[in-house]
């Protein structure tokens, strides 16, 4: 269609957070690695594309790479 604007991308997303809530189980190692099948029982930030036509970035298609915890309460999920 050569009127059609839109495009479609397939990206890396990273994403930083801070969760009090969370208990890190080894106060002597700085961060700890998390398998991806544990994203149901954490507490993701939603994330929008401004302007975007449809953003599936929290679909089953959204696969998550890893997790790390950080001792400071710091959440890092890479994605893809």
């Amino acid at each position: 269609r050569p009127n059609d604007l839109s495009f479609t991308a397939d990206m890396f997303v990273h994403q930083y957070w801070f969760d009090e809530r969370l208990n890190f189980p080894d106060e002597s190692r700085e961060s700890i690695n998390i398998h991806g099948s544990y994203k149901d029982r954490i507490w993701i930030p939603d994330v929008y594309f401004k302007n975007g036509i449809s953003g599936e970035i929290t679909t089953n298609s959204f696969k998550t790479t890893y997790f790390e915890l950080h001792n400071n309460k710091m959440v890092f999920m890479a994605s893809r």
